[in-house]
């Protein structure tokens, strides 16, 4: 009796769990519409062609943009970023469309895009975001269906409890306006414009620690403001150049590029690393771990 009792009630708990998890999942979320200007010039389409892949959407979505398997860890989750070729579901989006999944993690019938690191390009400027897009309907068109991301039941729990920031949308300021982007150059203002799309890992003090959502094997992103005990205070910018475009570490180790992506990074321009360099050197210090 005691046994049933309680597998009774463990059915009612994952019940619950599965109805609360998925009326959150299915909240529509209302975005302000965005008229993104979509270029078709050979310029814009080679400057998308830089930010696509120095931004993170390739190292997602797949070199050709075909989407697939990012993730299995189940039964935590399975994340699969989707085909966003001409030929794959977003072949019919509009630039406010683009502009609703990219800055606010909503697609088009309002349902938020699963951990999707939106945070990161919250803030993209009107020109680079246009570019991306254009450069993304240069691409040949694929049919390839990835299917869509599963939350498993572990990741239900942690999602109900705030521990797994699955659907980014809750999080983002819809109504925030988007400022003008600066400048590009060498400058500290280019570079915390930049430096947006590293707080997803490092957190927004940059100072890393646990990256919500990820398995329990994955590090902790490393602290990049200028601590000199636990951060890259004591480095040298040879050194901060050496592990953002190689992954070589101080002692020589090489970093695994699934958990920092220093191989998008090799394709920043000597100006984009130097920008980056130039902010991050005045970030307050802050002790590694606080995010």
């Amino acid at each position: 009796m005691v046994l049933g009792v309680l597998l009774g009630i463990v059915v009612v708990a994952a019940i619950g769990v599965f109805v609360l998890s998925s009326q959150r999942l299915q909240r529509r979320f209302e975005v302000p519409d965005t008229a993104l200007t979509i270029p078709t010039d050979p310029a814009s389409i080679a400057r998308g062609d830089h930010l696509a892949h120095t931004r993170g959407c390739l190292d997602c979505h797949g070199e050709q943009g075909r989407g697939g398997v990012f993730l299995r860890a189940m039964p935590v989750m399975e994340l699969h970023p989707s085909n966003i070729t001409p030929g794959g579901r977003t072949a019919g989006w509009s630039g406010s469309d683009w502009a609703r999944a990219v800055r606010h993690c909503v697609r088009p019938d309002g349902l938020g895009i699963p951990f999707m690191p939106c945070g990161d390009y919250r803030f993209m400027g009107d020109d680079d975001l246009g570019a991306i897009v254009a450069y993304l309907r240069s691409l040949p068109a694929s049919t390839n269906d990835p299917g869509s991301s599963v939350l498993g039941p572990v990741g239900r729990v942690l999602f109900l409890k705030g521990d797994l920031p699955y659907l980014v949308a809750e999080s983002i300021d819809h109504r925030a306006p988007v400022p003008a982007a600066p400048p590009a150059g060498p400058t500290v203002a280019y570079g915390r414009y930049l430096g947006a799309g590293c707080t997803g890992c490092h957190g927004p003090s940059y100072s890393g620690g646990r990256i919500p959502g990820t398995p329990p094997d994955w590090p902790p992103a490393a602290n990049i403001t200028p601590d000199p005990a636990t951060g890259i205070g004591a480095i040298t910018e040879a050194q901060f150049m050496a592990a953002l475009t190689e992954g070589r570490t101080r002692d020589g180790r090489t970093i695994n590029p699934m958990h920092m992506p220093w191989r998008q990074f090799a394709r920043f321009t000597p100006d984009e690393r130097m920008a980056i360099w130039s902010f991050i050197r005045t970030l307050p210090p802050r002790p590694a771990g606080s995010r």
